[in-house]
């Protein structure tokens, strides 16, 4: 996870991207230590002084529910600025119809 998030951190930041929301399931733990997971070199593509500002770690809404209120409340995108009625799920929400291609692929 650490180098898809970095590959993609680092197109955002060299297109100029200002404000990057990450919607992930356990974006409240991950988020915590990614600095630190950079910092200690364990994650290259990205450096620390070039981490925008505005990175916003928020967990999908789904998810939302299994984390403890405290959690909820400060990673819900229910209560983020400019992410709309985003459900922040849209990669799994097609899982369940992909399921019965597991035998052919």
């Amino acid at each position: 996870m650490n180098v898809a998030f970095a590959t993609v951190l680092w197109q955002a930041i060299s297109d100029s991207i200002g404000r990057i929301i990450f919607s992930y399931d356990i974006a409240c733990k991950f988020g915590i230590h990614f600095a630190k997971r950079i910092s200690q070199g364990k994650v290259v593509l990205v450096q620390l002084e070039d981490i925008p500002n505005d990175l916003i770690w928020l967990v999908p809404k789904f998810h939302l529910a299994g984390h403890k209120e405290a959690c909820a409340d400060v990673y819900s995108l229910n209560y983020t600025r400019w992410v709309g009625r985003m459900s922040g799920e849209l990669v799994e929400t097609i899982w369940a119809a992909l399921n019965s291609y597991q035998y052919s692929t």
